[in-house]
C-alpha cells in the first residue's frame, strides 16, 4: 500500500488540482450565462414598465385638462359679487333677494351648458341651507333626495361634508356597481373671513371620465388604469377586472410603485398625483404582461446555457489531454498580453518579475477601488439611519458606532452669496467636500458624529450621553465658525438646520424630519442658523383678514398709491410675526396679489393679470425684502394706469348720455341690468356704476328702473292690462313691476287705473 501510494499518489494530487481547474472553468459558461438572463429580463421589464409610465402620463393629462376648466369655472364664481350677497346671510333668505338668485340660477345654467364635463353645478349656502344648482333652486333636504338619494350618503352627512373646507377637492359618491358621481368642491368664506359661508359644487360625467380609462379587457393586456380620492373612493373603467381594497394613499401620493395583492394575483401599483385636484391616477399590471416576453428570454437562457455546458465540457476535455510545463505555461500566458513597448533585452526571470510588480500594482489599485466602495456602503448605511434604519450588524461592518443612547441630527446647506449664482454639479460638490471636511473637524473633539454627503445637503449625526441643552449652542457655535471660515475665502456662504435630541436609533429620523422641516422658516426668520428649540418657543401669526383685502382693494381701484402702500407695508410688518412657515408666508404673498388684482378690475383695468410682471416663485422663496419692494412696484404700475383709466372717463362728458342713449334703447329688453351695460361699454359694473352716478347724481339701477316706469305708467293710461303693461316694459313678472311702481309712484299700477276712470 506505501509503495501504491508512493508511485500513484502523486499523480491523483495532479488530477484533483486539474479536475478542480475543470470545474471552475465549467463554471465561467453557467455564470455568463445567468448574468445574459438577468440583464435581459431587466431590459424587458424596463421597457414594459417605461411604457406603462407613458400610458398613465397620457391619461393623466387627458383628464387633468378636462379639471382645470372645472377649476376655473368655480374659481369664476368664487369671485362673484351676488354669491358672496347670498353667503352672508343667516336664516331664511328674504323675498328682497330673490332676483338675485333667479340671477345666480340663469348664469349658472348658461355657464355650464359649455363646459363639456359638468354635468351639474351648484352653490350651497350653510347660513340658509339653501342650494342654487342648474336643476332649480330648493332646500338642500330636496336637492339630496332628488339627485343624491341613491348614494352611500345620508342628508346630514351630505350637509356635513360640504360644510367643511374644500380646496378643488374631488370626492366620488354612489354605490358599488352603480354609476358614479364626481364631485368637485371650492369653499367660500363670508365678508368678514370668519368661517366658510358657502361651497361651489361641480358634477363631473363619469361616463366621460370612465370612458378615458385603459381596461383590462382582453389576454392581450393585463394593465388596467383608475383614479382614488382622499377618501378612498376610486374611479374604475366600465369592464374593469381588478379591485385595489385598502389602498394607502399616503404612500400612492410618493409616486412610487409597489407590489399589491387582489384575488390571489401579484399586482405592480405604478402611481401618478394630479396637477388639479387630490386624485391620484393608478396602473395596475399583473406579472401577465411580462409572461409572453420573459418566456422568450427563458428559452434563449437555456439554450444558450446548454451551448456554454458543451463548450466548457469540451474545453475541459481537451486541456485535461494536454500536457505542458507550469512555468512555461505561464510565461506563454503573459506574453499573449505583452504590451508593444516591453524591453525586448530582459531574460524571462527579469520579464516574469516585471509582469508580476504589475499584477501587484493592479492589485494595490483594485483596492484603492474596494476601499472607495466601502466608504459609499457606509455613506450608504448612514443615509439608512435617517431615512428607515438599519441594524446593529450592518453597522458594525462598516465601522460605525454609537455608544451613547442619545442622538441629534444637523443639516447643511450651501448658501450662494449672489441671488443668480448658478453652480454646476461639480463645483457644487466641491463645495459641499469643503463643508463636510471643515465641520467635521470642528466637531469630533467635542462629540461622537458621523458626517457624510446626502443629495445637495451634508448631515451630520451626533450621538450624546445625556440630554444637553448646551450641546445644541455648541453646534450653533460650531456652524458660526464654519461661516466664518468660508465666506471670504470660498465665496459662498451656509444655512444650518438642527433638530432636537431624542432617544435610541429612531431618534435619528425624527430628528432628522426635523430639522429638515425647519428650511421652511430660513425666508420668514431671515436667520442662517436654526434649531428646533428656536421655532418651539415662537407663537406663529399669520393674519390677513377679508376688510384689510377689501381695503387694499377699494384703495387701488380709485388710484390712493400712498394709502395702500401703507397698508402693505403694516401687512408685513405687524400682521406676519413670529416664525411662520414658508407656505403661510407664499399664501399672504397670493393674497396681497389677489387684492391688487380685484382692485385692478375694479378700477377698469382689465388686463393687470396678463400685463403686470408680479412676483415670481423664486423670489417669493428666497427674499422677503425682493418680494416687498416688487410688490410697492406693481401697486405702483397698477394705480398709475387706474388713475389714467379714471382720468379719460371723467374727462368724456358724452359718456353717461351714450350710457342712458343705450338704455333708452334695450331698457324693454328683460335681461338688460347693469351688468349688461358694463359688459357692452367694457368696463365693471361697480366702475360704471360709480362713474355714472359721479358724472349724473343719480344711480344706473334708478336710471333704468324709471324709464321703465315711465313707459308702463303711459300704457297704463292708455288702457292696457297690468301684466301686459309690466311685459312690454321689461319686467319680468307683475308682482316685481308692482313693488317697483308704488316705490317710485307710490300707489299701485291698479290704483293708478281706478284714478283715470
Amino acid at each position: 500500500m506505501h509503495n501504491f501510494w508512493k508511485l500513484y499518489g502523486k499523480k491523483f494530487g495532479i488530477y484533483r488540482k486539474l479536475m478542480f481547474s475543470f470545474l471552475v472553468m465549467l463554471g465561467i459558461p453557467l455564470i455568463a450565462a445567468a448574468i445574459f438572463y438577468s440583464c435581459t429580463m431587466n431590459i424587458v421589464k424596463r421597457q414594459s414598465e417605461r411604457m406603462g409610465q407613458n400610458i398613465l402620463e397620457m391619461t393623466k393629462n387627458d383628464i387633468d385638462a378636462y379639471l382645470e376648466g372645472a377649476r376655473n369655472f368655480e374659481s369664476r364664481w368664487y369671485m362673484d359679487d351676488n354669491v358672496r350677497k347670498i353667503a352672508d346671510i343667516q336664516g331664511e333668505i328674504s323675498r328682497e333677494y330673490a332676483q338675485t338668485m333667479l340671477e345666480i340660477f340663469r348664469e349658472l345654467v348658461k355657464q355650464s351648458a359649455t363646459e363639456n364635463m359638468i354635468e351639474k353645478a351648484f352653490i350651497y349656502f350653510s347660513g340658509s341651507d339653501k342650494i342654487i344648482s342648474t336643476d332649480g333652486n330648493m332646500n338642500l333636504s330636496m336637492y339630496h333626495q332628488l339627485y343624491m338619494q341613491d348614494t352611500e350618503t345620508t342628508c346630514d352627512e351630505f350637509r356635513d361634508l360640504l360644510r367643511e373646507h374644500h380646496q378643488y377637492d374631488t370626492m366620488v359618491f354612489g354605490r358599488e356597481n352603480q354609476v358614479k358621481k364626481p364631485v368637485m368642491m371650492l369653499s367660500l368664506k363670508n365678508r368678514r373671513a370668519e368661517s366658510d359661508a358657502a361651497t361651489i359644487g361641480l358634477c363631473l360625467d363619469y361616463k366621460k371620465i370612465q370612458g378615458r380609462l385603459l381596461s383590462a379587457n382582453s389576454d392581450e393586456s393585463d394593465a388596467e388604469l383608475m383614479i382614488l380620492s382622499e377618501r378612498g373612493e376610486a374611479i374604475t373603467p366600465e369592464n374593469g377586472l381588478f379591485d385595489l381594497e385598502a389602498a394607502d394613499y399616503e404612500k400612492l401620493r410618493k409616486n412610487i410603485q409597489y407590489l399589491e395583492h387582489d384575488a390571489g394575483r401579484a399586482i405592480w401599483v405604478t402611481s401618478q398625483t394630479s396637477e388639479k385636484t387630490d386624485w391620484i391616477y393608478l396602473m395596475l399590471t399583473t406579472s401577465g404582461v411580462f409572461a409572453r416576453d420573459i418566456k422568450r428570454v427563458r428559452m434563449i437562457f437555456l439554450i444558450s446555457l446548454f451551448l456554454s455546458i458543451c463548450t466548457g465540457f469540451g474545453l475541459s476535455c481537451y486541456l485535461a489531454g494536454k500536457t505542458f510545463h507550469p512555468f512555461r505555461e505561464i510565461l506563454d500566458m503573459l506574453k499573449a498580453q505583452e504590451t508593444p513597448d516591453v524591453d525586448q533585452d530582459l531574460d524571462e526571470m527579469q520579464w516574469l518579475s516585471r509582469q508580476v510588480e504589475n499584477i501587484l500594482q493592479k492589485n494595490v489599485d483594485a483596492q484603492k477601488m474596494l476601499d472607495k466602495n466601502k466608504k459609499h456602503m457606509r455613506e450608504f448605511c448612514l443615509w439608512n439611519l435617517i431615512t428607515m434604519g438599519c441594524d446593529a450588524e450592518q453597522l458594525e461592518n462598516y465601522g460605525i458606532c454609537f455608544p451613547h443612547e442619545y442622538f441629534l441630527v444637523a443639516i447643511l446647506l450651501v448658501r450662494p452669496i449672489q441671488q443668480n449664482d448658478r453652480l454646476d454639479e461639480k463645483t457644487a460638490g466641491l463645495r459641499r467636500f469643503i463643508i463636510h471636511n471643515i465641520f467635521a473637524e470642528l466637531t469630533q473633539e467635542q462629540y461622537r458624529a458621523e458626517c457624510f454627503e446626502f443629495g445637495d445637503r451634508v448631515v451630520t449625526i451626533f450621538n450624546l450621553p445625556e440630554i444637553d441643552s448646551k450641546a445644541v449652542e455648541s453646534i450653533h457655535e460650531s456652524m458660526d465658525k464654519l461661516r466664518e471660515m468660508i465666506y471670504s475665502p470660498f465665496h459662498f456662504d451656509i444655512c444650518g438646520l438642527i433638530g432636537a435630541i431624542h432617544e435610541g436609533q429612531s431618534g435619528i429620523r425624527t430628528s432628522y424630519k426635523e430639522a429638515a422641516e425647519l428650511s421652511e422658516y430660513l425666508v420668514t426668520l431671515d436667520e442662517n442658523i436654526i434649531s428646533v428649540e428656536d421655532i418651539c418657543g415662537m407663537e406663529p401669526r399669520y393674519e390677513y383678514l377679508e376688510d384689510i383685502g377689501e381695503k387694499l382693494a377699494e384703495m387701488v381701484s380709485v388710484g390712493n398709491q400712498e394709502a395702500a402702500e401703507n397698508t402693505i407695508l403694516e401687512v408685513f410688518s405687524g400682521r406676519l410675526s413670529g416664525g411662520v412657515s414658508l407656505n403661510l408666508y407664499r399664501s399672504l404673498v397670493y393674497e396681497i396679489i389677489g387684492s391688487l388684482l380685484k382692485g385692478a378690475t375694479a378700477g377698469g383695468y382689465m388686463d393687470a393679470a396678463s400685463e403686470v410682471s408680479f412676483p415670481s416663485e423664486s423670489v417669493i422663496r428666497y427674499s422677503m425684502e425682493e418680494t416687498k419692494k416688487q410688490l410697492l412696484a406693481v401697486l405702483g404700475e397698477i394705480s398709475r394706469k387706474v388713475c389714467s383709466i379714471r382720468q379719460a372717463a371723467a374727462d368724456n362728458s358724452n359718456f353717461s348720455r351714450e350710457v342712458e342713449a343705450y338704455i333708452d334703447e334695450h331698457f324693454t329688453d328683460p335681461d338688460l341690468n347693469i351688468s349688461i351695460t358694463s359688459q357692452h361699454f367694457d368696463r365693471s359694473p361697480a366702475y360704471l356704476s360709480g362713474l355714472y352716478k359721479k358724472q349724473t347724481g343719480r344711480s344706473l339701477l334708478e336710471y333704468i328702473n324709471m324709464k321703465r316706469i315711465s313707459f308702463a305708467e303711459t300704457l297704463l293710461k292708455e288702457g292696457v292690462s297690468v301684466v301686459e303693461a309690466a311685459e312690454r316694459s321689461g319686467f319680468r313678472d307683475s308682482g316685481g313691476f308692482i313693488r317697483t311702481f308704488k316705490r317710485y309712484r307710490g300707489i299701485t299700477p291698479g290704483q293708478l287705473k281706478g284714478i283715470k276712470k
